[in-house]
């Protein structure tokens, strides 16, 4: 037995989504943490996180602080695609997988664009400008583009990070968001023999009946007279019931459907052309494709809400298919085409259809926005976080107060900036300690490692536990300084905020290092975690 199964983008941009939500609500406890103050083995190629409960207990081993993240602070992103002139674009296709597809574009103007038609695979000269929630635009170098919506320079400016950028929203483009249109076709395979130089600006283009379950009129009917034994259309006659509010009134040349419902079911196989008055009404129909299937009788008259054609080379090949402007249909979600020619076979044409509820309903699933963008500024507001430099950067959810783990309620920590580190307040200060060295107590045994120098009376440090969880510094005691030779005697201790091991670590980022070497120096840490 086998089987196979993947998960949908859905899946991801939903889940990514969550996250957003649930870091910008009032509801939760997501820090930011910093640490990692003594250098990689090789500083320019910090260590491959390994996926393993040892991977997270080391993290806590060197965590320096930590800073809460809170509304505002998160937003869902997507990959960034640039405009530039000469470059060739992905069309929009909702029959491929897109992930990896350059379909859309953000211009020197901060405005988003989906690329509906790439006139053939041609490369895009004309920047795309408008902004527009009712149209979809065409240049001159026949690219077609569909308007999203605008990010503003604060949410860029907050969300800087190299190859993404955060979703905005325009709720104009989203009211006006029309479901289920066909605004592009794809050639599949050329095929051969049709009625040759058809162009659409001679007015000889070949119609193309888009088959489907989007709107439709069928009101008007012809009455078949005669047929072949194969049930081709040989014979038919008008009938005195012309329709009504058919859909592109006063026009000729409207690729049409002939169907017919008997007792043995429903049968549509001929197609025709057909011609409509000012009022919607069928005036004349010219049957091209005579089908097969039919029965002497009435047959409805069917006209797509998509009106499409195509174009040919001397050879009678399809070169160019595409839809009339305003002639896009509604509510399809199902398609084929039908070139209506009596001539030529072998063309196998694709319509490109809207997402359900249209081009720009809903941006995050269209841009296919599977990242999750945190962005947290470190600054002088939390003088720990000043001096510190730091290698690693995570997320962790929950963690508690210091001393409460044990608690049957144990206290979530809800304060901004989080301490991760013991304070050793000393005095009788003989020498200079050294930020990372290792210290030691000359009576407890009691190793400090990550050791950072916050002033000129207290360091900070973390505890080797390695050995025992219970050596610990205490008052009175002297330090010494394993590198620097240092000394000095401890006269108060302060615990960190955060119990260790506590929470739920979701994240692990090793990277080049950090150096803190201001006073008031400021660092925006984005993170983008993928779905």
């Amino acid at each position: 037995m086998s089987s196979t199964s993947g998960l949908l983008r859905n899946f991801k941009i939903r889940n990514a989504k969550d996250f957003v939500d649930y870091v910008n609500s009032e509801e939760s406890s997501l820090y930011v943490f910093i640490g990692k103050v003594t250098e990689w083995e090789n500083e320019e190629e910090p260590p491959e996180i390994v996926n393993s409960l040892n991977e997270e207990y080391s993290v806590w081993n060197d965590i320096s602080g930590l800073k809460r993240i809170t509304t505002g602070d998160s937003a869902l992103g997507f990959r960034r695609v640039e405009w530039q002139p000469g470059r060739i674009y992905d069309i929009y296709d909702n029959t491929i997988n897109l992930t990896n597809k350059d379909f859309y574009v953000i211009t020197d103007q901060n405005n988003v664009y989906k690329c509906i038609n790439n006139a053939n695979g041609s490369e895009s000269r004309i920047k795309p400008t408008h902004i527009k929630y009712e149209n979809i635009s065409t240049e001159a170098d026949g690219y077609r583009w569909k308007y999203m919506f605008t990010i503003s320079e604060s949410l860029l400016e907050k969300y800087i990070a190299p190859g993404f950028i955060p979703v905005d929203i325009d709720t104009e483009v989203i009211d006006n968001a029309e479901p289920g249109t066909i605004d592009n076709l794809k050639i599949l395979n050329s095929g051969s023999g049709y009625t040759p130089n058809a162009d659409v600006f001679n007015g000889d283009e070949l119609p193309v009946y888009i088959q489907g379950d989007g709107d439709q009129n069928s009101s008007g009917t012809i009455n078949i007279t005669q047929t072949s034994a194969e049930g081709e259309i040989i014979g038919f006659i008008p009938s005195s019931d012309r329709g009504e509010n058919y859909p592109y009134p006063n026009e000729k040349r409207q690729p049409i459907a002939l169907r017919q419902i008997t007792a043995n079911g429903i049968t549509e196989t001929a197609y025709g052309i057909a011609s409509t008055d000012i009022n919607g009404q069928i005036l004349d129909v010219e049957i091209i494709i005579s089908g097969s299937g039919y029965v002497n009788g009435a047959a409805q008259v069917v006209q797509s809400s998509c009106r499409a054609y195509a174009e040919t080379n001397s050879d009678g090949e399809i070169t160019n298919v595409d839809v009339f402007t305003a002639r896009e249909g509604s509510n399809f979600k199902r398609a084929k085409a039908i070139i209506v020619d009596s001539r030529g076979t072998g063309a196998e044409i694709v319509p490109i259809i809207s997402p359900l509820n249209g081009h720009g309903s809903n941006p995050e699933k269209e841009l296919y926005a599977n990242y999750a963008m945190i962005n947290l500024r470190l600054s002088s507001e939390a003088t720990f976080l000043d001096q510190d430099d730091f290698r690693r950067i995570g997320l962790i959810e929950d963690p508690v107060v210091f001393g409460t783990s044990d608690n049957i309620d144990p206290i979530v920590l809800t304060q901004s900036t989080v301490d991760g580190k013991y304070r050793l307040k000393i005095e009788s200060i003989t020498g200079e300690f050294n930020n990372s060295e290792l210290i030691y107590g000359e009576l407890s045994g009691a190793i400090g490692v990550e050791t950072s120098v916050l002033d000129s009376s207290t360091l900070r440090v973390l505890l080797d536990n390695s050995i025992a969880p219970s050596i610990s510094f205490f008052e009175g005691e002297t330090i010494r300084g394993l590198s620097s030779g240092a000394s000095a005697t401890i006269t108060e201790i302060i615990n960190p905020d955060v119990d260790y091991y506590s929470g739920t670590i979701l994240y692990i980022n090793n990277r080049e290092p950090i150096i803190r070497n201001t006073e008031f120096q400021i660092e925006t840490v984005t993170l983008v975690i993928e779905y």
